[in-house]
């Protein structure tokens, strides 16, 4: 006979409501009397009694607190400790919980030993948390001593953390075999599934077997080590320097339980504005503002809000506009009043808290930011700001996922500061009517949970990053194991949004055709194994540090792969200001040639020597402005609290993360995925575009005739047109230029104007500001002000509608502007702009470095448009390993995609060609840049010879022409007379085995120092001005790039008016003299010299050699570079280029 102890949930639950410990006591102490009682249950039925019994008791213990578990384990150990059970029931607790599990699976296994575990540790169990002694009609069931052959193992040493690699698992033991990094001679055992210490663990242990596999990196936590050497962690992190962000653990726990699965949802969903969204932004301002001037008044401050979102603002109606404001009063009104009061009555003085900062916890793999942070003489707090109301709140007031949100601050902020600073966590409700400041208790156990789905979180990103792979079978099974997950019918604990979003998701999914599905699946795969090694890097692998590299890598290491900026003093602090920025004094300790420039995102902290970089804060930023002496930064919050940058002498940046561009890819492939099928089918080239017929309309003189071609059949393209432009064929000066200006002037059609870089925004604004004086009142771009040229601010969207207080009066800006231009990015991470406004084209330029997923979702919601690029020269920037970036799928092949790493616009032109589809793409192939001389080469090599000067009826044509003809000065020396002769010229130099790194040669160096000084004397000679667009130096290597830079300071070379860089930043700039330094030392860095397109062009070399208009010199080792073909070929290019005088 079968007890059904689920009946008896009910009836306990109703009654202890209404009764107090004793009589709650009474009824437990009555069942278990049933059972004991029941001599016809097999011991079998009678553990698995005493197992439901048990759990029932710890619901009924938690019941008041309303706080949710996710794991039984997590409702024990907070009960146990808030009640301070004593540890050794404790112990012999959790042996009875992981033991009923087994038993009630193998039920005709069970021993006496496990049934009197269970009923000992129920009876004491009971006593314990009711206060309630035994009573006497149990006193003689009551098992006299705890079953022998459990104890506790002996402690003999604490670790806080252990970093660990695990190599194996040693299934029949559970435990782990691994080596401790600080003690890595040996094989450390790690028990697992361990009792009252990690048995919660274990579905991370399932992870590792099944989705990450060995070797792999652990930290274990408050590892116990035992008598035999085993640790004994309390929990896991796996992977712990790819950090997962704090709220994305956060959202998975709901009052009804943890689901990680709407974390993978939500990667691909937009995010659909609304007023909610809008009012948890505009508090957030407002405590931010008030923290600095707590008198401000409300509409001062509400009216800002409108600067800072103003396309947001647009997508309201006014109705909307003006509850929004009528809600925001309420925030503004109880933050006005926390910061003036509420505050101080819980010890939180405000000039002694931090707005918004940021920290990075390898310890526990998360990262974060927070609201506020007090760090005061003799306490600290975490002050988290919600908007919205809790939903189904627990004991404390507190929103599940907002209560895990602080706890895991809380790990944040004291793995940063260490004992040092015990804070107290506060949610900061500011819509409330009362108690809007709520305190948060910090329980560790809940902590631990959150670690937990923390591991799961990384699991999903290891899937994710596995999709493609040959090994695991057919790509579309690959995918729909994965995105199958994300099914209602699996979920069907969801409700409320996430259910709904989850359905839509699965529609959309669904309704791929079978080729867009892989499509979809394959490029995940590539985003995710990006995003991996963005954040972790890989070591070995040449540059690919990650994120990860500010704590792995030592300063030593930063400093020699110039990647910190170092000893920074501050010279000008403004970061309270509305536009907070800090200038910073370069020291001599600074490296000189640091790899930053302006427009990047950095991390700032404070250089504290023998201190681990993550030991404090850091401050997010971007680089406005940098040169040999300052670092100019803008903070991204403002800071009203200046002390730490008052206290600290010395600050460091380092490189920083922008995890929103993978989000934008992701959420790019949902937007295809969502798009109607005849466009899906259009972009994947199953259908062709469409043909239309070029109509004989004016062209502009200025356009060659080949030009003029190519741009009637662009604007007759119904679907989209592809212009390969190479280098200085004019495919922004020209034919960017002319088909803006025939759209503006001859048509009604809006104009979305977009590149891959800032500098090529600018281009194209300098292009189009040549069209029409008044053009200016025509075109805004959308925007930073650090990322624009100064002659354009002003045309930026802050610019043009300062001043502007309604949304009617910034709608008729953004309407009477026919032309919007900016960077792909701005406009993809952000649809505002198109639901604001609609665009009949879109024209890109710098096409080829895009990848398809950030394209592929924008491109359908314009009626037309046309790709400007060049893919023989630099392609988008991909870190993965080409082999890796393959795709073995024969549908997709059948697409032309054969490798993830190429662009859309390469994807596509090859396509057009091989499928005769002729009016849809074009080349240019009359270039105005190189002389003859210097292009003969790359034709060849690299254009098939589809390359040719200007036609003679342009005068530039003759200058392309000339003959060297330099006269010199008597005794001249040799390499004088071969720089006035040759137009291109081979230098032959050296290796240098005194190179550590291999990245430096002094010979070459040397070289390049005595070609500068003979073009300087030339130039002198012949009267020629040098400037900045006179001479450039071009190598691999940012190590080499400072070893010439010594040299030519020794010989005091203008080098204000040279620009010495890597290959990589010369893309789309252009000298009269390049000189390259290939820094040759050994064999096997001739791969790293080279990015080989599919069809076998050297992208790098191809980019190197048409930088010059008048002369290259190039220097290498001919012994090594002769190993490679194209290397030997272009020594034996310039032996055969000599031009007499």
């Amino acid at each position: 006979m079968r007890l059904q102890t689920s009946r008896i949930w009910p009836y306990i639950a109703a009654m202890s409501d209404q009764l107090n410990k004793p009589a709650l006591a009474e009824l437990f102490y009555q069942e278990v009397n049933k059972v004991v009682r029941n001599d016809e249950m097999p011991p079998g039925d009678q553990v698995a009694a005493f197992y439901r019994l048990l759990t029932l008791l710890f619901v009924e213990c938690t019941k008041a607190e309303r706080i949710q578990f996710s794991t039984l384990f997590a409702r024990m150990a907070y009960v146990c400790h808030r009640d301070e059970v004593d540890k050794r029931l404790q112990f012999y607790l959790h042996q009875f919980r992981k033991r009923a599990l087994k038993a009630m699976r193998q039920p005709d296994a069970v021993d006496d030993n496990i049934r009197a575990l269970g009923l000992k540790v129920l009876l004491d169990m009971i006593e314990a948390l009711l206060d309630t002694p035994l009573p006497e009609h149990l006193r003689g069931d009551y098992p006299p001593a705890w079953p022998s052959g459990m104890k506790a193992h002996k402690v003999e040493k604490f670790i806080p953390q252990a970093r660990v690699v695990v190599l194996e698992d040693d299934e029949g033991a559970e435990q782990l075999l691994v080596r401790d990094e600080a003690q890595a001679d040996t094989v450390v055992r790690v028990q697992y599934n361990d009792a009252n210490r990690n048995d919660n663990f274990m579905p991370t242990i399932e992870a590792i077997r099944s989705v990450f596999g060995f070797p792999l990196v652990l930290n274990l936590l408050d590892v116990e080590v035992d008598d035999q050497g085993f640790y004994h962690p309390r929990a896991f992190v796996v992977e712990p320097d790819y950090l997962m962000d704090v709220t994305a653990v956060a959202e998975c726990f709901q009052p009804d339980g943890t689901n990680p699965w709407p974390y993978l949802l939500k990667k691909y969903l937009p995010k659909e504005p609304n007023k909610y969204l809008m009012i948890g932004n505009i508090a957030n301002f407002f405590l931010d503002e008030l923290m600095s001037d707590s008198e401000l008044p409300f509409r001062e401050v509400f009216r800002q809000t409108f600067v800072n979102n103003p396309l947001q603002y647009c997508l309201f109606e006014n109705r909307e506009v003006r509850e929004i404001m009528q809600q925001s009063q309420k925030h503004f009104l109880n933050l006005k009043q926390m910061v003036k009061e509420g505050f101080r009555e819980q010890g939180i003085t405000p000039e002694d808290c931090y707005l918004e900062p940021s920290f990075y916890a390898e310890t526990y793999g998360l990262q974060g930011r927070l609201d506020l942070l007090h760090l005061g003489a003799d306490r600290a707090s975490i002050v988290e700001l919600k908007s919205g109301k809790p939903f189904m709140p627990n004991t404390y007031g507190l929103s599940a996922n907002h209560y895990t949100q602080t706890l895991l601050y809380d790990l944040m902020v004291r793995s940063a500061f260490g004992k040092s600073v015990d804070p107290a966590n506060y949610i900061l409700y500011s819509g409330q009517d009362d108690r809007q400041l709520r305190y948060a208790p910090r329980i560790q156990a809940q902590q631990y949970e959150a670690l937990q789905v923390r591991n799961q979180l990384v699991a999903i990103e290891r899937l994710l990053a596995k999709l493609g792979d040959p090994a695991a079978g057919d790509l579309l099974e690959q995918g729909n194991r994965l995105f199958g997950k994300l099914s209602p019918r699996r979920q069907s604990n969801l409700k409320g949004f996430t259910r709904r979003d989850m359905e839509v998701f699965e529609k959309v999914y669904q309704g791929m055709g079978a080729v867009a599905k892989r499509y979809f699946i394959a490029f995940s795969g590539l985003i995710a194994r990006e995003h991996q090694l963005a954040k972790a890097g890989a070591q070995g692998m040449e540059q690919v540090n990650g994120l990860a590299s500010l704590w792995l890598n030592s300063f030593e290491e930063k400093q020699a792969g110039f990647d910190i900026i170092s000893h920074l003093t501050v010279q000008e602090l403004n970061a309270q200001e509305e536009e907070p920025t800090i200038t910073f004094q370069k020291s001599e300790d600074t490296n000189p040639l640091a790899n930053f420039r302006m427009g990047d995102i950095a991390v700032l902290y404070p250089h504290q020597e023998g201190q681990a970089v993550l030991s404090n804060q850091i401050f997010k930023c971007s680089i406005v402005h940098i040169n040999n002496e300052q670092v100019v930064v803008r903070l991204r919050s403002r800071q009203f609290n200046t002390r730490i940058f008052e206290e600290q002498p010395l600050w460091n940046l380092e490189h920083d993360l922008l995890d929103s561009s993978f989000n934008t890819m992701y959420r790019g492939l949902y937007a295809f995925a969502n798009s109607p099928k005849e466009r899906q089918r259009l972009l994947l080239t199953q259908d062709p575009p469409r043909e239309g017929i070029p109509e004989d309309i004016p062209v502009s003189a200025e356009l060659t005739p080949e030009q003029q071609d190519i741009f009637r059949k662009a604007l007759a393209a119904e679907d989209y047109f592809l212009l390969w432009g190479p280098p200085g064929t004019g495919k922004t000066s020209m034919m960017l230029k002319h088909l803006v200006g025939y759209l503006f002037e001859e048509t009604e059609e809006t104009l979305l104007l977009l590149a891959y870089t800032n500098r090529a925004v600018d281009e194209i604004c300098a292009s189009i500001e040549r069209l029409r004086p008044d053009i200016r009142q025509h075109y805004l771009r959308i925007g930073s002000r650090y990322g624009t040229s100064p002659e354009y601010q002003g045309q930026l969207l802050q610019e043009k509608i300062k001043g502007v207080e309604d949304r009617e009066a910034l709608k008729t800006i953004i309407d009477k502007h026919r032309i919007v231009v900016g960077t792909v990015s701005s406009v993809a991470g952000k649809q505002e702009l198109l639901l604001l406004k609609h665009f009949n084209r879109v024209i890109i330029d710098e096409a080829s470095q895009i990848l398809e997923p950030m394209l592929v979702g924008l491109l359908p919601q314009f009626e037309r448009f046309i790709l400007i690029g060049d893919h023989k020269q630099l392609p988008a920037v991909v870190v993965q390993d080409p082999v890796v970036s393959q795709i073995e799928d024969p549908m997709l092949h059948n697409l032309g995609l054969y490798n993830l790493r190429n662009s859309l616009f390469e994807r596509l032109f090859k396509r057009c060609r091989e499928n005769g589809w002729d009016w849809a793409y074009a080349q240019l192939s009359h270039q105005g840049r190189m002389h003859e001389d210097i292009m003969r080469f790359p034709n060849q090599f690299f254009y098939e010879n589809s390359l040719k000067i200007l036609p003679d009826s342009v005068p530039v044509a003759q200058k392309q022409k000339r003959l060297l003809s330099v006269a010199l000065e008597e005794e001249t020396d040799e390499l004088l007379q071969h720089l006035a002769s040759r137009r291109v010229i081979f230098l032959p130099t050296p290796a240098d085995d005194r190179s550590a790194t291999q990245k430096t040669n002094a010979y070459e160096a040397e070289k390049v120092g005595e070609v500068i000084r003979a073009y300087q004397q030339l130039f002198r000679q012949q009267g020629w001005r040098l400037h900045e667009g006179s001479i450039g130096v071009i190598t691999p290597y940012r190590a080499q790039i400072a070893q010439i830079k010594s040299v030519l300071e020794e010989q005091g070379a203008p080098l204000e008016q040279l620009t010495i860089d890597t290959v990589e930043r010369y893309q789309g700039g252009a000298r009269d003299v390049i000189i390259i330094s290939l820094c040759t030392n050994s064999l096997n860095q001739l791969a790293m010299l080279t990015s080989l397109s599919e069809e076998g062009v050297d992208r790098k070399l191809n980019v190197a050699l048409t930088r010059a208009r008048n002369h290259i010199v190039i220097i290498g080792n001919p012994d090594l570079l002769n190993r490679s073909d194209i290397y030997r070929a272009l020594i034996r290019y310039c032996e055969e280029q000599t031009i007499e005088p």
